[in-house]
Order: C-alpha cells, then sequence, then structure tokens
C-alpha cells in the first residue's frame, strides 16, 4: 500500500508556491515534477492545481493598478502567510438583542412562558 505524500507545510506558504509555479514556466514543467511525484498520481494533480491558483491570483493581483497607474499591492505584502485568527463560533447575545441584556422568562409546563 503506497503512503500518501503530505505537502500541508510546504503548500500553506504562498512564496513556496509562487517560487514552484515560476520554476515550472521557467522550465516548462509541472510544478510536481520538481517535487518528483508522479504524474498521473492525485497530489501531483492536487499540487499543480494549487500552484497554478496560487500563480495566476498572485499574477492577477499585480496587475492592478489605481487611477494614476500606480500598482495596487506589492509582491511582498501578497507573498506574506497570515495566520488564520480564530472567529468566534457564536455572535455575543448582546449583540444580536441590539446592545440589551438578556430578560429572563418563566417558562410554564405548557410550554408558554410569562411576558
Amino acid at each position: 500500500m503506497r503512503q500518501a505524500a503530505s505537502f500541508s507545510p510546504f503548500v500553506e506558504s504562498k512564496r513556496n508556491l509562487w517560487e514552484l509555479d515560476g520554476l515550472a514556466q521557467r522550465y516548462g514543467q509541472r510544478p510536481s515534477s520538481f517535487l518528483g511525484l508522479p504524474a498521473d498520481c492525485w497530489e501531483a494533480y492536487q499540487l499543480d492545481l494549487a500552484t497554478w491558483t496560487v500563480g495566476r491570483w498572485i499574477e492577477s493581483k499585480l496587475s492592478e493598478r489605481d487611477k494614476k497607474g500606480k500598482p495596487k499591492h506589492a509582491l511582498a505584502d501578497l507573498l506574506r502567510d497570515e495566520k488564520a485568527q480564530p472567529q468566534p463560533q457564536y455572535a455575543p447575545v448582546s449583540l444580536l438583542l441590539g446592545g440589551k441584556a438578556p430578560r429572563k422568562v418563566h417558562i410554564k409546563e405548557d410550554g408558554t412562558w410569562d411576558d
């Protein structure tokens, strides 16, 4: 049984994928070939797709210009890998209630409550 390759630390870096995309373009090869992956394996396809996606995204951002014709984005900023910030799972109750404190109610046996 063949063990699946793991690239997560490598592909989590936009810089790594941008450099791999540049190598692939320069030498006319699939990005996965630089890492020695068999051309017909799923991992090779996924790596090639991730590399292509990041490469096109960066190229698109670099081509954006403001009204004066100056670049909107710097390559160093685009290549910076931000760590994902944990998102709160639930909104605070006060936000849902428009800043008001929640009120307590007594639920009766029949499922209704007092106002």
